[in-house]
């Protein structure tokens, strides 16, 4: 959980940097930073799914 705080952390770092200057180097990093966090969010929605599904199997029987 630590890592995805850090990785939120600069990717907010990055898209302020971006807003204040509008340097094309810092939009970069901003984009690069917000698809590393998109994948853990899509790595964190696919446990709770699976978290959920075992939940429902046990509910069958």
């Amino acid at each position: 959980m630590n890592e995805f705080i850090e990785k939120v952390a600069r990717m907010r770092r990055m898209q302020n940097k971006y807003f204040s200057t509008k340097e094309r180097h810092y939009l970069v990093a901003s984009k690069e930073a917000e698809r590393e966090v998109d994948d853990e969010l899509k790595k964190l929605g696919k446990t709770v799914v699976s978290a959920e599904d075992r939940q429902e199997q046990q509910r069958l029987f």
